[in-house]
């Protein structure tokens, strides 16, 4: 019998070591994910200290780009096409001269940026950088 409460005692104390680890590892995730938020409020506050800061929507405009139906495209056209997942085929016409900024907008690959070849066609799969103005040399930008 004394050595049945002897080995329940060991039991339990191990039991309440588990119980303080627990509870040490969660408080030390929970400390983990509110350091994030505050180093990237503090990284932020510096460089909005040292660099004028305007809305992104003040130095640039996008628009959608013009429709294209997968029937009008020709692989053997010369112009490339870009939609939402990026190169989508070719075409006989061309929208831009330039290489232009081209975001997509639906799909699986939306939000993901491409640049075009000089002479290309955007589909309005996807949004394009019509304006980008510059004020100052020094300029970060947020979205807001």
């Amino acid at each position: 019998m004394a050595e049945q409460r002897r080995v329940v005692a060991r039991i339990e104390a191990l039991a309440a070591q588990i119980h303080e680890a627990r509870t040490l590892r969660h408080q030390a995730a929970e400390e983990a994910e509110a350091l994030v938020p505050r180093s990237r409020a503090v990284f932020f506050a510096v460089l909005a200290k040292r660099f004028d800061t305007q809305p992104l929507g003040d130095l640039i405009s996008m628009s959608s780009g013009e429709g294209l139906t997968s029937s009008q495209m020709d692989d053997s056209a010369p112009y490339p096409v870009y939609g939402g997942g990026g190169l989508n085929g070719r075409y006989t016409r061309y929208l831009f001269e330039e290489p232009t900024i081209v975001i997509g907008r639906v799909g699986a690959r939306c939000g993901c940026v491409f640049v075009t070849e000089p002479k290309a066609w955007v589909t309005d799969n996807a949004l394009y950088l019509k304006k980008f103005q510059m004020n100052s040399t020094r300029h970060i930008w947020f979205m807001r």
